[in-house]
This record gives C-alpha cells, structure tokens and sequence, in this order.
C-alpha cells in the first residue's frame, strides 16, 4: 500500500461523505489532497519509512475566509474521524509535523511550505525559494479544488523557475563544482587532508546533482530523496550514474574508476549540457568561465548584483 493509495482511499470513503454531510457549506471552498513534506508525497515510500507521518491523513486546505470562519470546528471534526483505515492507523503529529496533515489554509500552506513566501512576485522571491521547498510544495497528489485557489498556485509553482533566475542558479552550482571538485577536491588529495577531501566531494556531488535537476526544469527535494528522484531525470543519465559511484566510492581506495578523473569527465559532460541549452562556448575544461558567461547572460539587475558563487540551498 503506497501513502498516496491510502490517503486518497480515506478522503473518499471516510472524509468526503463528514464533509458533505457536517460542512456542505464549505464543500465549495475545499481542496483536498496529499501534498508537502514525507516520502510518501513523492512516492518513494517504502516499508522502512513508515516510522512517521505514513498513515490514514490528508491536507484540506480552505480559503482564508473560510478558514477563518469554520477551520477550528472542521479540524475538531476532521481529528474524530477513525485513525484506522485498511489496517493502517494515523500516527499521532509530533510538534514539528502538526502542520504537515489536516486542516489548513492555502495561504499558511504555501507560506510554510516556501519558508514565509506565500507566492513568488518578484525575481528575488524565487530566487529565495530553495529547490527543497519547490519540490515539496509541488509534490504529490490534490483530488479535488472546487475554488481552484491551491490548484492555481500550484500550476504557477509547477512552470518552474523564471529564465533569469534559473540561469543565476545554474551558474552559482557551475561555480561551486568547480571550487569544490575540481579545485578543493584534488588539492586536499595531495595535503592527504582525506576529512577536507570527503567534504569537497560531497559538496561537488550536490552542486552537479542541483545542475541536472535544472537542466531538466524539475526541483531537486531534501537531500535524502535527490538520487532516487535523479533516476526519472531525462538528460545526462550517465552523470547520475557516475555521482553515485563517486558518492558511494570517494576516497575509500576501492577497485573501480577514479574519483579525481570522475569530477573532470562530469564536468566536462555537465558543461557541454549548460553550453548548449544557453548557447555558450565551453572554452576552458575548468567550470569558472563557462558559470561567469551564464551569470552575464542574466538581465535582472537584481539578480546580477548577486556574487557568482551564490546561491540559496
């Protein structure tokens, strides 16, 4: 049984008829669905994640007039329904996820969701907005949305970044592939300085796993889920494959492929990517001028005024 399965399941044949018949009056104003933070809103549940959040819930998220004028009474209501459905029980919500399930407003989702960002207006704002948090509020699964309010924030969510601002992001995580992998990296190799080595390898494997989600205009989530949800990713499928090894290999001197020579080759095949969906010239194998001819291409002033190696994780 899939948290997805088992969510939907619920709403249809427990929570939709409370509603209908204790709250028809808000049925019009009523999103429902499964959408946020746990393995299940990607998918990705297994039976070894079902230590937290896995079990009959799901989000209703209600206009902010309605909120305002039933959401205590709907989420008493929603609370006394059974936490058993098909041998699975809801698991009581620790403080951290009190707000992950049940009732809520569309605005304190999103504003939760994107870290105090209710909806992206500017460059800036979607600049801030991490890719975790992206991932997380576009996830999932949403049944119903009579108002259409949640649906159409989602959809303005879902075209993903701006040009601007994903060109700005692609040259920051180009810049700190470079700094970390091929410059830090070899360099803490020669000191024999392995503790500084594994973190610079580390830091090179997210910035080149952040650089393929952008290029295939999908929101890299929370670390734990980034190289499973890498394998549905079209371009560069090959890169994937080498960060994992890399990932898992580093520097332990097992048998197999280089690591150093690794970083070179994912560069090499990461940069040709970025120069051709931008039109740039690759014209050093060291990532720093390819990320300093992407960051020109950008015309926001604001975004350009950002140094190169920033970014928001």
């Amino acid at each position: 049984m899939k948290g997805l399965d088992l969510a939907k399941g619920y709403y249809e044949e427990v929570v939709r008829p409370m509603l209908e018949k204790d709250f028809p009056q808000l049925v019009p104003v009523i999103a429902a669905g499964l959408v946020g933070e746990g393995s299940e809103c990607f998918g990705y549940d297994d039976d070894l994640s079902r230590d937290h959040d896995f079990g009959p819930d799901i989000c209703l998220w209600l206009t902010e007039e309605a909120f305002g004028q039933a959401g205590p009474a709907l989420a008493q209501a929603y609370a006394a329904l059974p936490d058993s459905f098909r041998g699975y029980r809801r698991k009581p919500a620790g403080p951290e996820a009190a707000h992950r399930r049940g009732v809520m407003s569309v605005n304190s989702f999103y504003r939760r969701a994107l870290g105090g960002i209710e909806e992206p207006l500017t460059t800036l704002d979607w600049f801030k907005i991490p890719q975790g948090a992206l991932a997380t509020a576009t996830n999932g699964e949403v049944w119903t949305d009579p108002a259409g309010l949640f649906t159409a924030r989602r959809e303005l969510l879902m075209y993903q970044y701006p040009d601007d601002v994903r060109r700005k992001k692609c040259a920051s995580r180009l810049a700190q592939m470079a700094q970390s992998g091929q410059y830090n990296y070899p360099r803490a190799l020669r000191r024999q300085d392995m503790g500084s080595a594994y973190l610079a390898l580390a830091e090179f494997v997210n910035h080149a796993l952040a650089v393929l989600f952008l290029l295939n205009d999908r929101y890299m989530p929370f670390y734990k889920w980034r190289f499973r949800a890498a394998r549905d990713l079209a371009q560069l499928h090959e890169v994937y494959e080498a960060l994992l090894i890399i990932a898992v290999q580093g520097n332990s001197g097992a048998d197999g492929p280089n690591p150093p020579l690794m970083v070179e080759a994912i560069c090499e095949d990461v940069g040709q990517a970025v120069a051709d969906r931008y039109a740039l010239d690759q014209r050093d194998a060291f990532l720093i001028p390819l990320a300093e001819d992407l960051a020109a291409s950008v015309s926001d002033p604001a975004l350009k005024k950002l140094p190169l190696l920033f970014d928001i994780e």
